[in-house]
């Protein structure tokens, strides 16, 4: 089979790195292309693809609209004459002019259904995503994301700081809309300034557009010494260090699925997430992991506190882990494909 996977960009977000995961899986049993249409390229990620996939970099500039750049995409995918094409980004397909079996895979619950009338088969990441869709008037398979469980280091039982102090991390694009880094910071600031509870520190892994805006929230209020901005991390750093941690935060305010919550859960650390119907998939619902009103500030702050308190059940932790596992590995996303491509082909 011939798989040809068609994206924007290629950089260091969980769509894109769960992708190469899914590839250098996919590339045993299956001829399989990657194709990038923009210049946004992450040359570490690229260097994770397996030597099996054909990789092709068009490098078109973002909002470029050279026809050019159309045509060699189309005349790339003629040569390589694929089985399947699958989408992962919108409107990637309106550039293609072929007549291929074509899938899409759909990735949060905010996105238009304007081009899933041309694809042969939609994939939803979670539950909430097709059922997103359904509303949205088209059928879509769950098929869970994935990640590489067995390459992320677990946190040991009962490990606490050295130093005694609670040390929670945040994992993902700087994108408030989305993320809700905002809403960490602000927790922070009821927390040690409200509350006089000094003894956290806050440390968030990435960039992205809103990180200069997040720079002058911890600076306005005086939070300098309790949130730690790391910038952006390799995941062979987040997965060897996110067991360093006693709570990982999801604060997000729109999250389709969550796989920096699952693979805080595969390191065996303890998650605090917005309770968005994506992320509570992972934790099955809240019984393996603890949650706060999506948006809500006041309320992040009362749970954080509590857990600071009071500790976390380590049979949740133990449960998540089992469940991360079991469900979400990516070698079981990477399967559910194939076997997905293999009925419209």
């Amino acid at each position: 089979m011939k798989i040809c996977h068609i994206l924007w960009s290629l950089t260091t977000g969980g769509i894109e790195t769960m992708l190469v995961d899914i590839i250098n899986r996919q590339v045993d049993e299956a001829n399989v292309m990657l194709v990038v249409v923009n210049d946004l390229v992450d040359p570490k990620l690229v260097d994770q693809l397996s030597s099996k996939c054909r990789v092709r970099l068009l490098r078109r500039p973002a909002g470029s609209r050279n026809p050019l750049q159309i045509i060699r995409l189309n005349a790339l995918v003629e040569r390589f004459r694929p089985d399947v094409i699958h989408h992962h980004s919108p409107r990637t397909s309106r550039l293609l002019f072929t007549r291929r079996p074509t899938v899409r895979t759909i990735h949060a619950t905010d996105l238009a259904a304007d081009e899933y009338p041309r694809m042969d088969a939609l994939y939803a990441i979670s539950d909430s995503v097709r059922d997103f869709t359904a509303a949205q008037g088209f059928d879509a398979r769950v098929i869970i994301n994935g990640i590489p469980a067995d390459r992320i280091a677990a946190r040991e039982p009962d490990g606490k700081q050295p130093d005694g102090t609670f040390r929670m991390v945040q994992v993902g694009r700087v994108n408030f809309e989305q993320k809700g880094q905002d809403i960490a910071i602000e927790a922070m600031d009821r927390l040690v300034n409200g509350r006089g509870i000094t003894n956290l520190r806050l440390h968030i892994m990435g960039e992205g557009e809103d990180l200069p805006a997040l720079r002058r929230m911890v600076a306005d209020r005086g939070l300098a010494d309790y949130v730690v901005l790391e910038g952006l991390r390799t995941r062979t750093y987040v997965f060897d260090h996110l067991r360093d941690f006693d709570l990982f935060l999801q604060p997000s305010r729109q999250e389709g699925f969550g796989l920096t919550v699952a693979e805080a859960c595969a390191a065996r650390v303890p998650v605090l997430i917005s309770d968005l119907p994506g992320p509570l998939e992972i934790i099955d619902g809240g019984r393996l992991g603890a949650t706060f009103r999506a948006g809500d500030a006041g309320d992040l702050a009362d749970k954080i506190e509590a857990i600071y308190n009071d500790g976390y059940d380590g049979r949740m932790i133990d449960g998540a882990q089992r469940r991360v596992k079991e469900c979400y590995d990516v070698a079981v996303t990477a399967r559910a494909y194939l076997d997905a491509y293999r009925k419209i082909v």
